[in-house]
């Protein structure tokens, strides 16, 4: 289903750490588009036991529609 929606996950690393496990436990989607470049980081900190997360997006100009 969300395939289909054309939404795609960003985070591919857990981001709740605690001293017996690790987990995935926030989901985050963005729309996939043909002219943006989506980039997600965790950063490592100690403000709590889920890691912040930066989102940020390149949109690609001139490469829509074939254009180099």
């Amino acid at each position: 289903m969300l395939f289909t929606a054309r939404l795609i996950f960003c985070i591919s690393k857990p981001i709740r750490i605690t001293p017996l496990s690790t987990t995935f436990i926030d989901n985050f989607y963005v729309r996939l588009q043909s002219n943006v470049q989506n980039n997600a980081s965790t950063f490592i900190s100690d403000m709590s036991d889920h890691l912040p997360i930066l989102y940020y997006r390149n949109k690609m100009i001139g490469l829509e529609h074939g254009k180099k």
